[in-house]
This record gives structure tokens, C-alpha cells and sequence, in this order.
């Protein structure tokens, strides 16, 4: 039993501590919606990542990709140069023959084109 002065002491503690009680359920509710708020953004985060990573993955299989067609050219056009100069020291009359009648083509053509 409390008298006059405990009682009013005992109310307000009370009323104090059913405001922290109301505090702590506020709280709650703010760190919930936080979570949601984060859990959304990762999401939204990991989806950008692995967009990005597939891009990207695609990007190296496009490169690697070109880089053996661009090996592919390299090594045709060395075959052809080796059997082209094969070709000229083997029959360098023809060759210098071909070279000229290729010559002629082209002027012919270029002197026809500008008639």
C-alpha cells in the first residue's frame, strides 16, 4: 500500500515505462520496415550484379571467340603468303608476267570507268 507520494512515484514510473514500452514497439516497426527496405535493395543489388556478370561473361566468350577466328585469319594469310612467294621464286617469268597482265586489267578498268 502506498501512500500519497509512492503512489503519484509509482504512477509516473508507469506511465514512463508504458511510453518506453509504446518506444520500443515504434522501434520495431522502423527495424522491420529496414529490413524490407534492405532485403528489397539487395535484391535490386544482386540482380544488377548478375546482369552484369552475365554481360560481362559474354563478353569474354565473345572475345575468345574472336580471338581464334582472328588466329584463323593470321594463319590463312601466312599459308598464302608462303605459297605466293613459293610461287615467285619457283616461276618468277610468270609470276612477273601475271603481275602485269593483272596491272593492265586494273588500268584498263579504271580508264573505262572514268569515260
Amino acid at each position: 500500500m502506498l501512500s500519497g507520494y509512492g503512489r503519484i512515484r509509482a504512477e509516473g514510473h508507469m506511465q514512463t515505462l508504458k511510453a518506453l514500452e509504446r518506444d520500443i514497439d515504434v522501434l520495431r516497426a522502423d527495424i522491420k520496415g529496414l529490413a524490407k527496405s534492405i532485403k528489397g535493395s539487395t535484391k535490386d543489388r544482386y540482380s544488377d550484379l548478375a546482369k552484369w556478370f552475365s554481360e560481362a561473361t559474354k563478353d569474354i566468350k565473345a572475345g575468345e571467340t574472336l580471338s581464334g577466328a582472328l588466329t584463323a585469319v593470321k594463319d590463312s594469310s601466312r599459308r598464302a603468303a608462303f605459297r605466293t612467294k613459293a610461287g615467285i621464286t619457283t616461276r618468277p617469268f610468270v609470276s612477273i608476267l601475271a603481275a602485269f597482265a593483272i596491272g593492265m586489267t586494273i588500268a584498263m578498268l579504271v580508264r573505262h570507268s572514268r569515260s
